[in-house]
């Protein structure tokens, strides 16, 4: 997983490693920082908020919120462990006092309250199986959140929900390609 925020470039992947990189320079990009923690093992997606990264991973079925207020010092602040709903992530944002992540293949968004980030909270779950299938990117808009799925190969559908919390679709759209 690859996320710029400021002037920092986060890195994690199939290691348990998160990398910090000041890429104020671009010419002369610095590492600052790491963090091993064996729930970072299959980082799928990320997403940062102030001084918080959110790390959801498939390699644990974790949110692992990391605190990164000193980049040389990252400090792993909370987790989340949850296999049904945070299996395989797709997709991850923050929006206020919440994490939305789209599993990848589980057409499940769940949203995590990360108001407490020393204890996470799964505060709901939106599963659906029929619109989401496929379910790959998503997209914060005001107080909706979009997601992005594709149904096979010729159909792709937009799905839209109101937030911070909600179990209703507030409208879909779908195209057809040949």
């Amino acid at each position: 997983a690859l996320l710029l925020s400021g002037n920092y470039l986060f890195l994690s992947g199939r290691r348990h490693t998160l990398a910090i990189v000041d890429v104020s320079s671009a010419a002369n990009p610095v590492l600052v920082g790491t963090i091993e923690d064996t729930n970072l093992v299959g980082s799928q997606v990320m997403a940062a908020s102030e001084n918080y990264v959110y790390i959801a991973s498939s390699g644990s079925n974790t949110l692992s919120v990391v605190d990164v207020s000193n980049a040389a010092e990252p400090v792993l602040a909370g987790l989340l462990h949850d296999s049904t709903n945070l299996n395989n992530p797709g997709s991850a944002v923050v929006f206020g006092k919440y994490v939305y992540v789209m599993g990848g293949s589980s057409d499940k968004l769940a949203f995590v309250d990360v108001s407490n980030p020393s204890s996470p909270v799964l505060a709901g779950v939106v599963q659906d199986l029929t619109s989401w299938s496929g379910a790959h990117a998503m997209a914060v808009f005001e107080n909706y959140v979009c997601v992005a799925t594709v149904g096979s190969r010729t159909q792709q559908t937009l799905v839209v929900l109101s937030l911070p919390t909600t179990t209703t679709t507030t409208g879909t759209t779908t195209t057809t390609t040949s």
